[in-house]
């Protein structure tokens, strides 16, 4: 999805991963290994973007 997707596609793609996996948090989020060379950086950028829209719940509850 990095190397290949689109930046839209990318954001769609990650917003589902957290939203689906990690309803009360506790996860981490990334690559699921390495970030190559050729992946696009706007879709890496998109990403993290993504999961700090997300990831993020609020202080004891």
């Amino acid at each position: 999805m990095l190397a290949r997707g689109s930046e839209q596609e990318v954001r769609e793609y990650t917003r589902r991963v957290i939203l689906g996996c990690a309803p009360g948090g506790g996860y981490v989020l990334g690559s699921g290994n390495s970030i190559t060379n050729y992946c696009k950086v706007a879709n890496v950028l998109a990403m993290y973007d993504e999961g700090r829209k997300l990831g993020t719940y609020p202080i004891g509850g």
